[in-house]
């Protein structure tokens, strides 16, 4: 009778322990669904994949991205120096030289970039004749004489 008590009680254990491990593998392949449908939806496909051709394509793209990159910042680096030198500040001042005849016709201006360096260009309106002037200029002054108008053009270029 001990015996059988004893048997009865392992095969009740051996029932459980199976009722438990039917249990774990039902929640590990709920859990594999459940990881299948997130891989799904971040690769953003519904078609069976392969996870690793998967992550050898995006290292790939993400190489080609990174060369891309650098490209576009040696181009923004030329850009940007370029931009630099270039001219950036223009400014016009008008003018009447002769107080006695005409009016504002005559002018002043600068053209400046981020240096202070350039050009200021000046012409003198009379009745009979004009005259045009370019004085370089660098970091905001000239080696030439500059005029009051002249001067007052690079002044306003100033940033």
């Amino acid at each position: 009778m001990a015996y059988n008590l004893t048997m009865n009680i392992v095969f009740s254990l051996q029932e459980l322990l199976i009722y438990a491990l039917i249990i774990v593998v039902g929640l590990l392949i709920a859990e594999v669904i459940r990881l299948n449908s997130r891989i799904h939806h971040m690769f953003g496909t519904s078609k069976r994949i392969n996870v690793e051709e998967a992550m050898i394509s995006f290292i790939e793209e993400m190489r080609y991205l990174d060369k891309k990159s650098e490209q576009f910042e040696e181009k923004f680096r030329i850009v940007e120096n370029k931009l630099r030198n270039s001219i950036q500040h223009i400014n016009t001042v008008r003018f009447n030289p002769f107080s006695d005849q005409g009016s504002n016709q005559s002018f002043a201006t600068a053209f400046i970039d981020e240096k202070g360096d350039g050009v200021v260009v000046s012409s003198l309106y009379a009745r009979d004749r004009v005259a045009i002037y370019a004085k370089p200029v660098e970091k905001y002054s000239s080696t030439y004489e500059l005029s009051a108008e002249e001067q007052e053009a690079i002044e306003q270029s100033k940033p």
